[in-house]
């Protein structure tokens, strides 16, 4: 290699250094926003019942008829006969829906057999549910 191209090459390495060093800043703020949002439109609700029938976790949440979310975690709670079964919903608030706080969850089981949980909202009125706020069992 003739000693000309050489020190072109070690010139343009520093060019070379500062171009990655920011790609690879952009890359990390896109990363952290599309996680930030990705987790801004999840909304985390608990559900209360007094038996969890095919529920486990993994299983599908419904409202009106369309796939919301998913149980993320569930917890039992032997002592207590109206809450004997916890589970953690997460839900996709990309569907634009409004979940009262009185609106109740019924466990059924769809033709595969897996239980899902189905959030009924047509006889509710209250506000809004919260993050991490809590759903009782429909009777």
């Amino acid at each position: 290699m003739e000693a000309g191209s050489k020190e072109q090459a070690t010139a343009r390495l520093p060019g070379k250094i500062i171009t990655l060093v920011i790609a690879g800043i952009v890359l990390t703020i896109f990363s952290a926003e599309l996680v930030w949002r990705h987790h801004g439109e999840r909304l985390a609700v608990r559900a209360c019942l007094a038996n969890a029938g095919a529920l486990k976790e993994g299983s599908k949440v419904y409202v009106a008829g369309v796939k919301v979310g998913y149980v993320s975690r569930m917890s039992t709670h032997p002592g207590d006969a109206q809450c004997a079964v916890e589970a953690e919903m997460v839900l996709d608030r990309a569907y634009q829906f409004n979940i009262p706080a009185d609106s109740t969850v019924a466990v059924t089981t769809d033709r595969g057999g897996e239980g899902r949980a189905e959030i009924h909202i047509e006889d509710a009125s209250g506000p809004s549910v919260e993050q991490g706020g809590v759903l009782r069992g429909k009777r």
